[in-house]
């Protein structure tokens, strides 16, 4: 199965939104087995630029694990390259920022953390890991107007997979 993350923000006097670009950020997750539903409370953190190969599965993943109580294995792996920025365009609506093919468990709750770039809208200037777990507020001084990032939400959507 493959899931798309949506984001949805309010963007203020923001061009771009974007995770950061080298593969490294961390997508922090919530988890729940496909086969009985139990869901996991912890977070986790998914990352395409970590990968290791376990038995059960074929090739490399990003994250892999065993339900608690069923005990049937599951893995998520970023979708190479299906990561997005989020413009001053996209305001207030949702968005697919990165897929993800998931076998045996899904995500189902996503935390807004730091790693993420932003560029101003009339200067761009670029602010780097950027905390977004509560409402972002900054001060660009080469436009000389405050920026901020308000009201994010997330959501998993259904994607089709390709088949090649």
């Amino acid at each position: 199965m493959r899931l798309g993350l949506q984001i949805s923000c309010e963007l203020e006097q923001v061009k771009t939104l974007r995770p950061k670009s080298d593969g490294s950020f961390n997508w922090c997750l919530k988890v729940k087995c496909g086969s009985c539903g139990t869901e996991d409370p912890t977070w986790h953190q998914v990352s395409e630029s970590d990968a290791d190969q376990y038995s059960d599965v074929q090739g490399d993943v990003n994250f892999h694990m065993k339900c608690k109580f069923c005990k049937r294995p599951g893995f998520i792996d970023v979708v190479k390259g299906s990561s997005k920025e989020y413009t001053e365009d996209d305001s207030g609506k949702f968005k697919t920022i990165v897929s993800f093919t998931c076998k045996g468990i899904e995500p189902f709750q996503f935390a807004f953390e730091g790693g993420w770039e932003v560029k101003c809208l009339d200067s761009n200037t670029t602010f780097e890991d950027v905390d977004l777990s509560d409402d972002w507020v900054e001060f660009d001084g080469k436009s000389q107007l405050p920026v901020g990032i308000s009201e994010t939400k997330s959501q998993f959507v259904r994607e089709p997979e390709n088949k090649k």
